[in-house]
Order: structure tokens, then sequence, then C-alpha cells
């Protein structure tokens, strides 16, 4: 939407918002117009659409590197992710939607305090609010399109991973968020790099959310420690995440599974 030239691409093209009707056939002319091999996608509002498209042929031999749109449709939802880690034993922590509870004391003697509130489908730390005990706040006019979370007070992972199925371990690379926007929340304003060797239960959590949920390609994540030390996957997102920079190759991966699939395509 941004047409604003920039050194980084060699071309610019004014595509509508993700939310409007004519967003996918423009993405395909453009796909077209170029004679695109491999369209990235990497914002969340079009992940669900593009996935869709891409099942349906929109956007004719180019290939999406996106997961198959179920997965995607599940990461694109806070509480239907939640609902599905937890089926398939991924640690997550407590969750319910406003409705699940009476008052705000219920909720508090469900989960502890402080609790997070935050839309199901968000976008980065927007809308997202830690409520404290002594805080007043109108339940009745909360609605479910909000999801509680469980407040896990340890320290925050984002952890990148690439995969490609079932035939091959999935690549994790993991950052730390040293420092967040909202101080307790929000996006990350300083990451580091760690060890995977050093966040072995991390790694592992990660690796098997993204399976659970049969996502594939470029996924990333948000994972949280506890008070007790134990990660808690907080979310997921079907594509590259804001700290790819740290994490090359996963692009590497990704590039390099898009070729191996176009060439079985020629064949």
């Amino acid at each position: 939407m941004d047409t604003t030239p920039s050194s980084f691409f060699g071309v610019i093209e004014p595509i509508c918002a993700a939310a409007d009707p004519r967003m996918l056939d423009q993405l395909a002319a453009l796909v077209a117009k170029h004679n695109i091999d491999v369209l990235i996608p990497t914002v969340s509002d079009e992940l669900p659409a593009v996935a869709m498209a891409a099942e349906g042929g929109l956007f004719g031999h180019a290939l999406a590197a996106i997961a198959p749109a179920d997965g995607v449709t599940k990461a694109h939802d806070k509480y239907v992710t939640m609902r599905a880690l937890a089926t398939a034993g991924i640690n997550t922590p407590l969750f319910g939607l406003p409705s699940d509870y009476e008052s705000v004391e219920a909720a508090f003697e469900a989960m502890g305090a402080p609790l997070i509130i935050k839309p199901r489908v968000g976008r980065g730390g927007r809308g997202v609010r830690v409520l404290e005990r002594n805080e007043s706040i109108a339940w009745e006019d909360l609605t479910d399109k909000l999801i509680l979370q469980q407040y896990a007070s340890g320290i925050e992972y984002a952890p990148m991973v690439f995969r490609a199925g079932d035939t091959h371990a999935p690549l994790v690379v993991v950052v730390e968020k040293t420092e967040l926007k909202q101080g307790r929340v929000g996006n990350a304003v300083s990451t580091k790099r760690v060890e995977n060797r050093g966040v072995p239960e991390v790694v592992s959590v990660a690796a098997g959310a993204v399976q659970a949920l049969g996502l594939v390609g470029a996924v990333d994540l948000d994972i949280r420690r506890l008070a007790n030390g134990d990660p808690v996957v907080l979310e997921i997102n079907a594509r590259f995440g804001a700290n790819s920079c740290q994490a090359p190759e996963i692009l590497v991966e990704v590039l390099q599974d898009a070729a191996a699939r176009c060439l079985q395509v020629a064949k």
C-alpha cells in the first residue's frame, strides 16, 4: 500500500488492503505481470486469503511460500490456536474467552493475576492489555473477539521455524526478546540470538507447535516462560517474523524448498 521509493526493492507496485475483496486479483495480476516464481506473503491480515487462493490455483505457475489453508486459519485466530495446541499436548498458558467467566474475579480465580487480554485476530502488540487485580474493567463489555491468557512472567522468546514436512526435522532459530515496546508486552524493541543448546525446551515446544498445526515453510512464534520456568506458546504466525534478519538460514531453506518444488513441477 505504501509506494514510497526504496533502495531495497527493484520495483514497487501499489496494491489495496488485505481486507479489500480486490486484493487477491490484484496480487495475482502482479504475479503474472512480473512472471513471479515464488510469492512470499508477510502480512498477517492477508495470510488466510492467500493460502486459500494458492490452493485454488489463483497464482498460476507461481509457488506461494505459505502453509496449507487449514493450518494458516488455525494460526490466524489465537483462541483456535490455543485450543489446537492444548489438544495436541503442547504447552500453553491458561486461556479462555470472556464469556467463559461470570466476572473478572472469576477469571482471576481461574488464571491468576495479572491477566492478558488481547484480540483473537491481531498483529503484534496492538490491543494487548495487562489487567491487574486492582484495576476496574467493564467486564460485560468484553466480547468473545478477545482472548484471555494467563500472564507468563518469565523470559520471552521469538523462535523462527522452517518446516518442510514430516520427513525432516524442523530448523529452529531462537531469539530472546530483551526489551518490549510496552514494557511487559508488545513487540520487541531489542533481541539477541541464543544457542539452541541453551534453550532445548524452547526449541522442542516451538517445533512441536508448528507440527501440531500442520504448518510448513517459515513460521514465527512467541513463547514465554511461566513463573516455574516452563515455556508456553503465546501465539503463532504462519509467516516470516519481525526478527528474520537474525535467521537468514530460514530464507535460504524457503528458497531451496521452492526451487525443489519448481523442479518437480517442471518434470
